[in-house]
């Protein structure tokens, strides 16, 4: 998801950096075949510079990478004072983009809080299934624990519905499910097809691997919503 709408914005001539914050590093392998340190790891715990660790993918695209040895850092991150704030801290002089894609892992972690503690909107792929509705009302639940704490207020900017199918039934009460509680936020819906799950694999985002599928046009539109032309 990161990687096509990062890779869309930037076809609009944008600037935008991919922030791979997920250890199993998908978004570092759509955008090349592995990196050398240094990556966010490095950025995180050794204090590099993140311009040390930026890599140029495409005009306008940049990416900060990931590895795994990214995997044990929420028992590094436990120890630190002030610990959901290490990613801003470590991020807060990066400048010259007009997007900055955090990629998180779909799972509750200390570095998945400082994503939430550094962002100021969440872009959020919902599965068109009732356990990611669970899991929605569990992330809700750690954007208030995240205001009342730490005095840091992110707004549930894109709620993006993602495989879905308009033939069947689970798709449609889902969606109308976030239409009701999240109203304006919700953006056109993703449909599932063979395409869009196989780019990654190919290592390509779906403008490259099948720039004229359905998938392709869906994330077009999808980008076209997150930049307002269709308002």
């Amino acid at each position: 998801m990161a990687v096509n709408v990062g890779v869309g914005i930037a076809r609009r001539g944008r600037r935008v950096l991919i922030v791979d914050l997920d250890a199993q590093a998908s978004a570092t392998r759509m955008l090349g075949e592995g990196f050398e340190p240094p990556t966010i790891r490095d950025v995180l715990v050794d204090r590099v510079e993140p311009a040390r660790a930026i890599r140029s993918i495409a005009d306008g695209l940049d990416l900060l990478p990931s590895a795994r040895a990214l995997a044990p850092i929420d028992s590094w991150l436990t120890s630190q004072m002030r610990r959901e704030e290490i990613l801003s801290r470590r991020l807060a002089d990066l400048a010259g983009y007009d997007y900055l894609i955090l990629d998180c892992a779909p799972a509750w972690s200390l570095l998945n809080v400082n994503a939430l503690v550094f962002a100021d909107e969440l872009w959020l792929p919902v599965s068109m299934d009732f356990l990611s509705l669970v899991g929605v009302q569990q992330l809700e639940e750690t954007l208030a624990t995240i205001r009342d704490e730490l005095d840091h207020e992110i707004s549930k900017r894109h709620v993006i519905p993602n495989f879905y199918e308009r033939r069947t039934r689970k798709s449609r009460e889902v969606l109308a499910a976030l239409e009701e509680a999240f109203g304006d936020a919700v953006t056109p819906p993703i449909r599932k097809t063979v395409r869009v799950s196989e780019a990654p694999s190919f290592g390509q985002s779906i403008y490259d691997y099948a720039p004229r599928s359905i998938g392709a046009a869906d994330f077009e539109r999808l980008v076209a919503h997150i930049e307002g032309e269709d308002s």
